[in-house]
């Protein structure tokens, strides 16, 4: 079975670009003031496309095994993932551990080694020395839990699940955030609803595996 999608790539190029250039004139701005792409698209930008891209890539993947064999072998899909995504990721930990003098709190380092790190973000206790961590946590999520949906869900009835939780990540925040203006006015929940909710790009993810579970 030929899983390759050659026009991916330059979608991942394009992205990759994108983030590069974006942290780079981030750096600029706050070291210097002044930036040399000013009419460049956000990095945001580019981490959504991943997201996307991821979304639809690993629909388009597991669809296509269930299809060929009936099934899906989630310790095989897991184990893919741990081997390509845990070691560089605690590598980074590491690193950013010994080259920088900042001393993570124990909340932070739990929830790092738990490689929830869009929580810690969130809560106001992220990975300081390396933030952008935050994306793999979300990507970590999505592979251990949307696997299992696919395997429980019939494809006639996974788009429809897929479309719900699009429309449901994008109500509820919303929905939060009203609740809270009116009944809480916590600032504490503010900040993480923002932050996670809205930081948190699982709708992305969603809408790329809508677009492979309708190409498939």
């Amino acid at each position: 079975m030929k899983n390759h999608i050659r026009n991916l790539d330059t979608f991942r190029a394009i992205a990759a670009i994108i983030v590069a250039i974006g942290h780079i004139e981030l750096f600029r701005q706050n070291a210097f003031g002044t930036t040399a792409f000013k009419y460049m698209p956000s990095g945001h930008i580019g981490v959504i496309l991943f997201f996307v891209i991821s979304g639809f890539l690993i629909t388009y993947l597991l669809l296509k095994e269930k299809e060929q064999y009936g099934k899906i072998s989630l310790k095989d899909f897991w184990l893919r993932r741990i081997f390509r995504i845990w070691p560089v990721y605690y590598l980074v930990l590491l690193i950013s551990a010994f080259f920088f003098e900042t001393v993570p709190s124990g909340k932070t380092i739990a929830y790092a080694l738990a490689i929830m790190p869009n929580f810690s973000h969130a809560l106001e206790c992220g990975w300081s020395t390396s933030p952008q961590i935050w994306s793999i946590g979300v990507e970590n999520q999505f592979y251990l839990l949307f696997p299992i949906i696919v395997m429980l869900v019939p494809r006639k009835h996974l788009r429809w699940l897929l479309l719900l939780i699009i429309v449901g990540f994008a109500i509820l925040p919303h929905a939060v955030d009203f609740l809270n203006v009116r009944l809480w006015n916590n600032a504490d929940l503010a900040s993480f609803n923002r932050k996670f909710f809205f930081g948190s790009k699982f709708d992305c993810l969603g809408i790329g595996c809508l677009a492979g579970c309708i190409y498939i």
